[in-house]
Parts: structure tokens; sequence; C-alpha cells
């Protein structure tokens, strides 16, 4: 067996390559030590060594992070909508108070102005129909 200062930086360089291009198949490990004379070990610490030094990453830009301001933005709508619900619930009850006090004028202006009993009839079916 060669010790590590026995192979060259060719050698070792092409150990590198070829553990690269088919290290997924199966035996070439195994292969490269019996062919350099090495331990399987040390091409794999080769490999390390040299995928650690040259900082390989897959091609492309690395993916931006946007769930900060994703957060944001749903935070900002939800505040948005529950005020747009407070308002409405503002403004259904006022509706409903308008209702009940034109309900109530209807039946002061009935009781208070002589009118008849079928015109009364009239103006009590009409606020049943409101209600």
């Amino acid at each position: 067996m060669y010790s590590r200062a026995d192979i060259t930086l060719d050698d070792r360089m092409e150990i590198v390559s070829r553990f690269w291009r088919f290290g997924t198949e199966h035996g070439v490990v195994a292969q490269l030590a019996e062919e350099f004379r090495t331990s399987r070990h040390f091409v794999y610490d080769l490999a390390d060594r040299v995928k650690d030094s040259l900082d390989w990453r897959k091609a492309g830009r690395p993916v931006v992070d946007h769930t900060q301001e994703e957060l944001a933005q749903l935070r900002q709508r939800i505040r948005e909508l529950e005020a747009d619900c407070e308002q409405l619930s503002g403004q259904l009850a006022v509706e409903r108070d308008r209702a009940r006090e034109q309900r109530f004028r209807l039946l002061l202006e009935t009781g208070l102005c002589p009118v008849s009993e079928d015109k009364i009839a009239g103006c009590v079916s009409k606020m049943m129909m409101v209600c």
C-alpha cells in the first residue's frame, strides 16, 4: 500500500474526479482504493476535504427567504380585515337601531293621529313585515 505521501497530486485529482463522477455506483470506492493501493477511508476523506475546500454548491442562486415579508403582509391584511369587520358591525348596529326607531315612530304616529282602523291594521302589518 502507498502511504499518503506516495500518492501524487495528479493521482489525488484523479481519485476525486472519478469519485464525484461515479461515486453513486456500487463498488467505485473499493475499486479506487484498490487501484491506487490505499484505503477506502482515504478516498472518502480526500473527497470530503476537496468538497469542503471548494465549497461545492448546487447550481444557481441560493433561495431567498421571503417568509418574514410574507408574514408581515399577512398580518397587515388581518388588521385591515378586522378593521373592516368592526366598521361593518357598527353599520349593522346603526341599521338595526334605525329600523327600531322607524317602527316606534310609525307606532306613535298611528297612535296620535286620528285614522281609521283599516289604516292602523295596514301600518301594523307593514311594521310586522319590516321586523
